[in-house]
């Protein structure tokens, strides 16, 4: 590779020197691009990295360990948490609703071909469940402040 993909953060204050390098971005050659997506539906977005080098690692922003309530500017850490190859180099990805389904999936474009990877539908049906489970509870809390004559307080 020519060198480690890096994440910089807080530019404004460190410019570029605050740089963190993803791990294991140098194994595959050049990084092309770059597109961030919540894939696993857990509210925080993943970053999906793709190489000329015909793989796509997908990045979590690692737990931190320390206080929050320390003034000083700490480094994110990124973790691997997924990793895939390809038959081609990889020269675009981005993450849409192709099929109109309200799911988005994982496009990916390579020298020779587009690569679209669909959600397991039985984890989008649990997590639809979920979601509605959470839904129809504060729609029964609402309906409760109502009748109590309360205000809500949010």
């Amino acid at each position: 590779a020519v060198e480690m993909a890096a994440v910089y953060s807080d530019v404004r204050t460190t410019g570029l020197s605050a740089g963190v390098a993803l791990p294991r971005s140098d194994r595959h050659d050049s990084v092309l691009c770059v597109c961030t997506a919540d894939l696993d539906w857990d509210g925080e977005e993943e970053m999906i990295v793709a190489t000329y080098g015909q793989r796509l690692l997908v990045y979590k922003l690692a737990e931190t360990k320390g206080s929050a309530s320390t003034s000083s500017f700490s480094a994110p850490e990124y973790k691997v948490v997924w990793e895939c190859g390809l038959a081609q180099p990889i020269y675009n990805v981005f993450y849409a609703d192709l099929i109109g389904d309200g799911l988005p999936e994982l496009v990916v474009v390579t020298l020779f071909g587009i690569h679209v990877f669909q959600h397991d539908l039985a984890s989008a049906s649990f997590r639809c469940k979920q979601r509605l489970s959470v839904w129809n509870r504060a729609e029964r809390l609402r309906e409760l402040i109502r009748q109590s004559g309360q205000e809500p307080c949010i």
